[in-house]
């Protein structure tokens, strides 16, 4: 039997583990910013990371979709109608900061 820290007990309780794991890396990149060389690197650092661990386990990389960096035009009709929009409901000019 196997006893838990909070002193639960699992008596036959399975013990999986999965042959699978996925995962997900999202970053943003800046203006002038290369985003293929960024994903790039992001790729060799976790390859690199795991080839240390020297694990019998396979890691297969795949960069699934790759976008450029973009900035909103503030001066839009839209952008100043989200703007007001925020402003009304939660009271507070929204802070402009340029982060997702």
């Amino acid at each position: 039997d196997v006893q838990y820290s909070d002193g639960g007990e699992c008596g036959n309780c399975a013990r999986v583990i999965s042959k699978t794991v996925k995962m997900t890396v999202s970053a943003r990149t800046v203006p002038d910013m290369s985003e293929a060389q960024c994903a790039d690197c992001i790729k060799k650092h976790i390859e690199f990371e795991f080839a240390k661990r020297r694990s019998p386990n396979t890691l297969e990389v795949k960069t699934k979709s790759i976008f450029p960096w973009w900035e909103a035009d503030s001066s839009s009709l839209l952008f100043q109608a989200a703007t007001a929009a925020l402003t009304e409901v939660w009271e507070v000019e929204p802070l402009l900061v340029r982060e997702g």
